[in-house]
């Protein structure tokens, strides 16, 4: 993958996505850009648990933002477009960019970006729909089957997404143990880590447990387990989901 520049000075320019650089300002950085709201050291791309590029903004003045959402993690996905400072940054597949062939006397040397098409198409933006189904095809390989008993939920289960890029999100479940975040198919959140929680029915009611309390916080605290209210509130960064249920 890399980063294609859409805006600014810099506009067309490519960079490698590759763990550890770093994008921002200042001369020392992997990915300098010039834009006036980017900080020194701005973001960070890292590798996670799982193998995935996510970039890390690194406490900049003007922050990383997906549809005018701040957010503090973006997982790097081709056809993701967001903004770093006022900088409008998309990622694009490796094999989409052109390249010469190496015994060609007009290669460009390899610290020189690859030209880019002067009549390059216009970026699709995917709808969320389009976004979950790409998801679900690349998360297909690393799904396991894991025997555990099953429980419904009586009555369902209800969690809404109020905050955050997601928001208008409602999930109905009817049967538990299930788990929500980042890695997950059915109940992915942008926002989170990897497994943010796991809801589980218990009685009448549903049982929350996290393994990142300071991540995921319960009604404004930070705990471990607790059974889940009508009208408790989950938040996750600036992603706040809140707890119903149905009949």
């Amino acid at each position: 993958m890399k980063f294609q520049i859409r805006s600014g000075s810099a506009s067309g320019q490519l960079f490698d996505v590759k763990d550890g650089a770093v994008l921002g300002r200042a001369a020392g950085c992997d990915i300098v850009l010039t834009d006036r709201k980017i900080s020194g050291r701005h973001a960070k791309i890292e590798i996670d648990d799982a193998g995935n590029y996510i970039l890390v903004d690194l406490v900049s003045t003007n922050g990383l933002r997906v549809e005018k959402q701040r957010v503090q993690r973006i997982r790097l996905v081709p056809g993701l477009m967001f903004r770093a400072g006022s900088t409008l940054i998309e990622i694009i597949q490796t094999e989409d960019v052109p390249t010469t062939s190496q015994n060609s006397p007009t290669q460009n040397p390899p610290s020189e970006p690859p030209p880019v098409p002067q009549a390059a198409p216009t970026p699709k933006e995917l709808s969320w729909d389009e976004y979950l189904s790409q998801f679900s095809s690349r998360a297909r390989k690393k799904v396991r089957n894991l025997r555990q008993p099953l429980l419904p939920f009586d009555p369902l289960l209800v969690l809404t997404i109020i905050r955050g890029m997601q928001v208008g999100t409602q999930w109905v479940i009817g049967y538990g143990p299930r788990e929500l975040g980042l890695d997950t198919l059915e109940f992915h959140i942008l926002e989170s880590p990897p497994l943010a929680f796991r809801v589980s029915p218990k009685g009448e009611l549903a049982y929350f447990e996290t393994p990142h309390p300071k991540e995921v916080r319960l009604n404004g605290s930070s705990v471990s387990a607790e059974t889940l209210h009508a009208g408790d509130e989950i938040q996750i960064s600036n992603t706040i989901i809140k707890v119903a249920y149905k009949e």
